[in-house]
């Protein structure tokens, strides 16, 4: 199997993962309190994820700048580290918080490598169907973990 489609099935596998943790942390909601901040950190991190799949989206009018590649990628690394940081940071850390974080962050990781992973060749940039089916993943990844934590709020209300 080419290291592409090694990426892809890689890709693919968080998808399941991520739903897991975020079936998991919805159900155990009453485990922790619920934070805003985290739930503006999951939409964010959402917000600028999608972004970056856009940014590398190919397009007539692209050209591959590898220095810009490497900045987007260190800006998202460390919004991600940020959002981690605030995690533990809290006076009651909560582990499903940063297991979520850390599992969305692998999968900004993974679409990091795959494009860097593209033969010299190419154009280093996703298909637009690649792209499409990446983002699909990405939103029902971030909704999994956003709904656990708003699920903590609900369980505070009662």
């Amino acid at each position: 199997m080419t290291k592409i489609k090694r990426l892809l099935k890689k890709c693919l596998s968080y998808g399941l993962v991520i739903c897991l943790l975020g079936s998991f942390t919805l159900l155990s909601g009453c485990l922790g309190e619920h934070d805003a901040k985290t739930a503006k950190n999951f939409q964010f991190l959402q917000k600028y994820h999608l972004q970056f799949i856009d940014t590398y989206t190919e397009s007539p009018e692209k050209v591959w700048n590898p220095e810009t590649f490497k900045l987007d990628v260190a800006t998202g690394n460390g919004l991600f580290e940020t959002a981690i940081d605030y995690e533990r940071s809290h006076k009651h850390p909560d582990d499903y918080r940063r297991r979520a974080f850390k599992i969305l962050h692998d999968h900004f990781d993974t679409h990091a490598e795959l494009l860097r992973s593209y033969p010299a060749t190419s154009s280093h940039f996703f298909s637009p169907a690649v792209a499409e089916s990446i983002k699909a993943q990405i939103k029902r990844n971030y909704k999994a973990a956003l709904d656990g934590e708003l699920a903590r709020a609900k369980e505070i209300k009662r």
